[in-house]
């Protein structure tokens, strides 16, 4: 066959090129979901592990170190022990890699919150917890499924508090720790006991049923309670079932009481300032310089979002921690696509000064 026309012979060609492609890849097969197992093998304890510093550690009031029975109207806590605090730093060489933490005490139901991850790796980054026993959690740095799972050093605030509704008498502090379950709908949790006001809710997943990563997210938070989802990457989608646990705390400043044995088993006190507050509807994915209403002289810093006006899978980070200010921002993932804009949210946040 002869064409006298090159430029219709070259139309022709690619369009026959074209279609060709097409057709191809109608019958390409969908890819499946992005998925990973833990090696469990890969667990490693932080006693002798070198990705893993404890730079601060403190607990509430009580004679041993926490809070003491006469604190509360009524307990019923082995050793009146409440809860303890501390700061940890701590890298991810590894996506399965799960660092061990033994409690300083001993809980009957402790519920675990560890965040928000700080800012030495800027690839997007949260904290997943497992395994809550009455001595220990497992914990990693989370990076999403389309990163590669390690991570640069990051420092990492934490806190436990045994699970039930505890009042401490001298400061009218409201605390309520909890469990709830859900997957990727929205539940609505109500408080043991109403609070005076609204409080600081903060909340994380204390398993590990879906192995993809996911973070929590919360709304219309009240006295009477608040409503909270799991997130995965928008390329991912749904999650199944899991455990989150949840420290909702009455918002005030003031200071605490530490009593801290010393080597020589002497009993050391001392008085720290402390504060639980909400900022303003001020907080997205530019810097937000928060102030402390208190100065410390080592701040532990927990936080979490505490609305949805964005509803892009996000959570929060920190950098430039110092005694009397932080700057936090909303960080979203791009798993879908690179826009990383988000509207502005409320962030609830806990500061207490390290016992040293």
């Amino acid at each position: 066959m002869t064409y006298n026309n090159p430029k219709r012979f070259v139309s022709y060609l690619v369009l026959l090129v074209t279609l060709i492609f097409t057709l191809v890849s109608c019958f390409q097969p969908t890819p499946p979901k992005k998925q990973f197992t833990y090696d469990e093998s890969d667990e490693i304890n932080l006693t002798t592990d070198s990705n893993y510093q404890i730079e601060s550690l403190q607990y509430f009031e009580q004679t041993k170190g926490l809070i003491t029975q006469s604190e509360f109207n009524t307990l019923s806590i082995t050793d009146g022990i409440l809860g303890e605090v501390g700061k940890l730093s701590v890298k991810q060489g590894k996506r399965n890699y799960w660092h061990s933490y033994n409690f300083s005490n001993s809980y009957d139901n402790p519920i675990v919150i560890m965040n928000p991850v700080s800012w030495k790796g800027h690839h997007p980054a949260t904290i997943r917890i497992k395994d809550v026993t009455a001595t220990s959690f497992k914990f990693k740095i989370d990076e999403w499924l389309y990163q590669n799972g390690k991570h640069k050093r990051e420092t990492i605030s934490f806190m436990v508090i045994e699970q039930g509704r505890h009042t401490i008498n001298n400061l009218g502090l409201e605390i309520e720790a909890n469990t709830l379950i859900t997957n990727h709908t929205f539940k609505q949790q109500t408080f043991q006991e109403a609070f005076a006001t609204t409080p600081v809710v903060l909340t994380q997943t204390q398993t590990v049923n879906g192995s993809d990563p996911v973070v929590t997210r919360q709304k219309n938070a009240s006295n009477t309670g608040f409503e909270v989802k799991l997130q995965e990457e928008e390329a991912q989608g749904s999650h199944v079932n899991e455990t989150i646990g949840y420290i909702a705390i009455t918002p005030q400043a003031g200071t605490l009481e530490y009593h801290n044995i010393t080597t020589q088993n002497q009993t050391n006190t001392t008085t720290k300032n402390y504060e639980i507050a909400l900022t303003p509807r001020e907080v997205n994915r530019q810097w937000y310089t928060l102030s402390f209403q208190n100065t410390y002289d080592d701040p532990i810093f927990i936080a979490g979002l505490q609305t949805y006006y964005g509803p892009n899978t996000a959570n929060l980070r920190y950098k430039n921690l110092n005694n009397n200010k932080v700057k936090l921002k909303i960080q979203e993932e791009r798993s879908q696509d690179n826009e990383t804009w988000h509207r502005k949210e409320v962030v609830g946040y806990i500061v207490f000064d390290a016992n040293t």
